[in-house]
C-alpha cells in the first residue's frame, strides 16, 4: 500500500487493488489540489511513477519528502522531490542516522 501524509499529522492512506492499484489511487489523491491544501507530503515509494507529480508539487511549493530504499528509489523521482529519505539511513527510532 501507498501511503501519504502531511507532516503535521493529519493525513490519508491511499488503497487501491490488482498490479499498482494503491501506486494508482494515490496518483488520483494527487490530483487534487494537494498543493492548495497542504505545505507538506511525504510519499512513501521509490517508484517513478510518481516522478511527474512530485516534480508538480515541488514546482507548486509544497516540500515534498520520498522515503524509500535506496536500491529502489526512482532517479527521476529523486530529483522531483524537496528531500530524500533513505531508510537505509535510519536508526532504530527512525531518526537519520
Amino acid at each position: 500500500m501507498a501511503d501519504w501524509a502531511t507532516w503535521h499529522g493529519s493525513g490519508r492512506a491511499a488503497e487501491g487493488y490488482g498490479a499498482d492499484g494503491a501506486d494508482r489511487a494515490l496518483l488520483e489523491v494527487l490530483t487534487y489540489d494537494v498543493h492548495r491544501r497542504f505545505e507538506r507530503v511525504v510519499i512513501a515509494s521509490g517508484d517513478g511513477i510518481f516522478a511527474e507529480s512530485v516534480a508538480l508539487l515541488t514546482q507548486r511549493g509544497t516540500h515534498t519528502t520520498v522515503v524509500a530504499h535506496e536500491r529502489g528509489l526512482s532517479a527521476r523521482l529523486r530529483m522531483a522531490a524537496s528531500e530524500v529519505v533513505l531508510l537505509s539511513r535510519l536508526d532504530e527510532s527512525g531518526r537519520s542516522a
